[in-house]
């Protein structure tokens, strides 16, 4: 599988989730590879993922310990089903933006990698998705398996996000250009 970058990955799920967002299910991405991945740090990530969140008001706000440990699951959960930082990075900070660990979106996703509640308590991960690690590894070990199914990226891109079909021509926002 080829890797890319975090830019890649937030501007390509980025736009699978406006698709869903406006009900449009039925979609294909096609993702531009421009930029090297660089291996990132656990530190590196977890100030990452600090500067880069969405203000948070509410009771499931990450903090900055909660956030240490967030990215020291997305790491160890990572290795677990063999998904870089890069693109687990990508894939909450789109789902959930704001780090809320309480989430809960309009189709009835969960947590900090908006899974959804029928997932609860499958691939060994325990079953209350409102807790950080159990939601983290439930959403890595479905990522993970969209892509022992489809193969490829974008297919299991489609899946994390419930799409399949049109197309979408990505291009990558400069303000995901640089790396960590």
């Amino acid at each position: 599988m080829k890797r890319i970058s975090i830019s890649n990955v937030v501007a390509g799920v980025c736009l699978l989730y406006a698709g869903h967002t406006l009900g449009q299910r039925d979609c294909e991405v096609v993702i531009i590879y421009e930029e090297p991945v660089v291996e990132a740090e656990v530190d590196t990530l977890a100030e990452a993922l600090l500067n880069e969140r969405w203000h948070c008001d509410g009771e499931g706000c990450a903090e900055a310990e909660d956030v240490a440990r967030i990215a020291d699951l997305l790491r160890d959960y990572g290795g677990r089903y063999d998904i870089s930082f890069d693109l687990a990075f990508g894939v909450m900070m789109v789902e959930n933006p704001w780090l809320d660990t309480v989430a809960v979106s309009s189709a009835g996703a969960i947590g900090l990698m908006q899974v959804m509640p029928f997932h609860a308590g499958e691939w060994d991960c325990g079953s209350n998705l409102y807790d950080i690690e159990v939601n983290i590894c439930t959403g890595m070990a479905i990522l993970n398996s969209y892509i022992e199914r489809r193969r490829t990226l974008r297919g299991a891109l489609l899946g994390y996000n419930g799409c399949t079909g049109a197309r979408i021509v990505l291009t990558i926002p400069t303000k995901y250009k640089h790396g960590w």
